[in-house]
């Protein structure tokens, strides 16, 4: 970064905490002057194009103050970013264009629903949309903000028909992605798709400078998007584009195949990731001196600690301490390999001495930020490493973290820790995560439960489904390693399971076996069309690994063995969002589960109408459960 920009962003405070109030994180306080002059020094260097590195530097601390600020320094901040984007300005030594205004489009789309008129008034600005580099991160924002506002779809869709063909080429892959929650929707995107490639050749013909066997290639490369869009939103599997359309004119009036999107498939989230791949697991240990805070050297070892974090593979049975379960292995076993945890850092930081416990409790959201605070400061801690989309802030989607604090007794719980910024060698970082709570004594299921909140799962204790999901109810202090897994909602929401569909009115029958990958007979889903999407049945097999080979390892201790049955509800409807319905006569929140033999009562839904269907429950040669209705 050269010694002048070094001097400017000390003299801004970037690397101080001068920025973000600390009294209360509740309270933002706009118009600062040290904002103003950050996006001031901001806008200079942009203006110069032999300066890019430097501007770019300084694009992500600006960027990162936007979710931090009021009204005021909020226009300043994305003014300032969409000024940017508009740059077309080279530097003398450089014939390739500059890097800010790109990086600039992408930061765009990262301010929300702030950022919609801006990215709409740039993609059809004619200078930035004649530039794919621009355009590309422009259009996914804008699909992106189409997940939660219509008004961000329909200029999506209207944008499919510009007369720039790179709009559409840049639309139409992000549109493949795209999870409308009805098939109204559904059939929206489709119907504007298909018209607008229709005539997309003829906008490339329009297209001044393009060689004719280029041309060819823009017109194939954007019919095979284009088809791969309309498959995915209908989940269909035409071989080519007649064949498709021949099949949307027999069925754009007709009900579509419902996709497992519309019953909340991959929905869970955190700041918009879903828990997919990896994600950096910390664990602190904080250990405070006097009355009530044993040491840990008198309770559990830092080793118990990483091994009950990382350990890939623990063999049952679990003991405290000697061989504890593991979180990591707890989350790739429900994943179903989908989602793992891995080291932050170290993985396991402290003991850290906090000193003497505050004299009033400020509460777990900053005693955590004074906690993570001392992290960085005392035991190594890198957050930059850990800005997984440079912006200059570390969330939720980017680190999960656990804080281990020698308080007896301690109630475990999960809270969003108070903002901190630090400063280490990789640049400041604003730090604001979910952080799940646990003590000395707290056993394997809790602190399972809470880092589970950190995921953005629920609660589900409210109606019973004791020993069902890691989401019930468990002793506070029992210091053991009992473990029941996820429900089959939670996994459902969270994208690591796809159940198989059926309306519960046609009669047919269906093995139900273990969720595990690449497994076709796994859990079951019964909807019917006129009470919509929003309220479900979902069956799905269990058994405690001491019960039933091979049951997967951590649900261990779940209550029984057998097929539970999900009810699951919107909350407008007055029942539990899910409950479990449990054996012989679907008690609300019973944790008896379906064996072989078993006939259900006719199942209703919540607003009381019966459904005239009923489980019959029998078993396969192999000793799998197997459910007719």
């Amino acid at each position: 970064m050269g010694l002048v920009l070094s001097c400017v962003l000390a003299f801004l405070g970037i690397v101080q905490d001068s920025v973000l109030p600390k009294a209360d994180p509740n309270r933002i306080v706009d118009d600062l002057p040290e904002v103003r002059r950050r996006v001031e020094t901001f806008e200079k260097l942009a203006k110069d194009p032999e300066r890019d590195a430097e501007a770019l530097t300084l694009l992500d601390s600006v960027a990162a103050l936007y979710a931090h600020s009021g009204p005021h320094d909020r226009g300043r901040i994305l003014n300032s970013i969409v000024a940017c984007v508009r740059l077309f300005d080279a530097p003398r030594r450089m014939d390739e264009a500059r890097n800010l205004p790109v990086a600039a489009a992408e930061r765009l789309t990262g301010l929300g629903t702030d950022a919609l008129r801006p990215i709409q008034g740039l993609l059809v600005d004619s200078r930035v949309n004649k530039e794919m580099l621009r355009v590309a991160p422009l259009a996914a924002g804008l699909v992106k903000l189409a997940l939660g506002s219509p008004d961000a779809l329909e200029a999506a869709l209207r944008m499919l028909d510009d007369s720039n063909p790179r709009l559409f080429m840049a639309l139409t892959p992000g549109l493949a992605a795209f999870e409308p929650d009805t098939q109204a929707r559904r059939k929206r995107v489709c119907g504007a798709l298909l018209p607008a490639c229709e005539t997309f050749s003829v906008r490339v013909d329009r297209e001044r400078g393009l060689p004719g066997d280029e041309r060819a290639r823009i017109v194939e490369n954007a019919n095979v998007a284009t088809l791969a869009t309309l498959n995915a939103l209908t989940l269909q599997e035409q071989s080519s584009l007649p064949a498709f359309k021949a099949w949307y004119a027999r069925n754009k009036l007709q009900g579509w195949p419902q996709s497992l999107r519309a019953f909340g498939y991959r929905r869970m989230r955190v700041n918009g990731h879903a828990a997919l791949g990896t994600r950096p697991l910390l664990v602190v240990l904080a250990e405070y001196t006097g009355a009530g805070h044993p040491p840990f050297s008198t309770t559990h070892p830092a080793r118990y600690y990483d091994e009950l974090a990382f350990r890939p593979a623990p063999a049952r049975p679990f003991s405290t301490p000697e061989n504890p379960a593991s979180l990591s292995a707890f989350v790739q076993e429900n994943s179903n390999g989908r989602f793992a945890f891995i080291r932050a850092g170290a993985g396991v930081v402290g003991p850290l001495n906090m000193g003497g416990f505050y004299e009033v409790d400020p509460g777990p959201e900053q005693r955590s930020a004074d906690i993570l605070a001392r992290a960085a400061a005392l035991g190594g801690m890198r957050f930059s490493d850990l800005d997984a989309d440079h912006d200059g802030s570390v969330g939720s989607d980017e680190l999960v973290v656990v804080i281990v604090e020698n308080i007896v007794p301690l109630l475990p719980a999960n809270r969003i820790s108070a903002p901190i910024v630090v400063s280490d060698p990789g640049g400041t970082t604003t730090v604001s995560v979910a952080v799940a709570f646990a003590g000395p004594s707290t056993p394997f299921f809790q602190i399972a439960h809470e880092t589970m909140h950190s995921l953005g799962t629920e609660d589900l204790y409210g109606s019973g489904n004791d020993m069902l999901t890691t989401m019930g109810a468990y002793s506070f202090d029992s210091d053991d390693q009992a473990s029941v897994g996820l429900d089959a909602w939670h996994k459902l929401v969270l994208g690591w399971i796809e159940p198989r569909v059926y309306q519960v009115q046609a009669s047919a029958g269906a093995a139900i076996d273990f969720d595990r990958l690449n497994r076709t007979n796994g859990s079951v889903l019964f909807w019917d069309p006129s009470h919509g999407p929003g309220e479900f049945f979902l069956l799905e097999r269990r058994a405690s690994v001491d019960q039933e080979e091979p049951a997967p390892l951590y649900d261990a201790n779940v209550a029984d063995t057998g097929v539970v049955i999900w009810h699951v509800a919107s909350p407008s409807s007055g029942a539990p969002k899910i409950a479990a319905c449990g054996a012989p006569s679907l008690a609300v929140g019973g944790n008896s589960m379906w064996k072989s033999g078993a006939l259900s009562p006719t199942l209703a839904w919540s607003d009381g109408i019966g459904t005239h269907t009923s489980f019959q429950f029998t078993s396969t040669s192999s000793g799998s459960p197997f459910v007719t209705w």
